[in-house]
């Protein structure tokens, strides 16, 4: 009998592991009424398909750590986030996950979650890669709809300003109680399969 390769055998425990409960959660990501065109629309209506891709790249990654640091996030499945935002600074990372390499978990930078009338902002501003946009609530998940900025941009860009910088994506809680967040961008336009951002409070 042919043994699996360990690697690709921690992959398939963690798809089996996380399949269900991720799915259920995914399939509250939808669309529904934001104004985002019909492909954004696709890549939210998707994104279980979206993370399962990248989930199977990043675990034949090569440095253990970075396997070790996306299996925490997702292996006990992701929670509902509540329904009340916590406002304020977090520190961030960017997780890319299957395309150019297999996985790439990038260092912490600075992100702010501020809120707004019936919405809240999301915004990362620290480091040469960065995103603002608007977090809508959406049943058990939020709703993100953004646009990508380069650090040396001095002007932040919104969703629809320039299509290859748009951003869709989906807000849900590692753990309850508002405390860890994982604000996950289905079919990203460059690099990856599918995008996490990490996100856990500065205190």
């Amino acid at each position: 009998m042919t043994r699996m390769h360990p690697i690709a055998a921690g992959a398939l425990a963690l798809l089996i592991s996380v399949a269900p409960a991720q799915a259920q959660l995914s399939m509250l990501c939808a669309a529904g009424d934001l104004d985002i065109t019909e492909a954004d629309a696709s890549k939210l209506d998707n994104l279980f398909t979206s993370r399962t891709r990248g989930l199977a790249a990043a675990m034949e990654g090569e440095n253990a750590a970075d396997r070790e640091v996306v299996s925490g996030l997702f292996e006990s499945g992701l929670a509902q986030a509540e329904e009340d935002l916590l406002a304020g600074d977090y520190q961030c990372r960017t997780i890319k996950m299957g395309g150019i390499s297999p996985l790439v978990v990038y260092d912490w930078f600075r992100c702010e979650i501020r809120p707004e009338e019936a919405v809240y902002t999301i915004r990362k501003v620290t480091g040469s890669q960065n995103f603002f946009g608007v977090l809508r609530p959406q049943g058990a998940v939020w709703a993100y709809q953004g646009a990508g900025t380069y650090g040396y941009e001095e002007q932040v860009r919104l969703y629809g300003d320039d299509p290859e910088r748009n951003q869709v994506g989906c807000l849900s809680a590692v753990t309850k109680g508002n405390q860890h967040f994982v604000l996950e961008l289905p079919f990203p336009q460059f690099e990856s399969f599918h995008d996490v951002i990490e996100l856990r409070p500065v205190r």
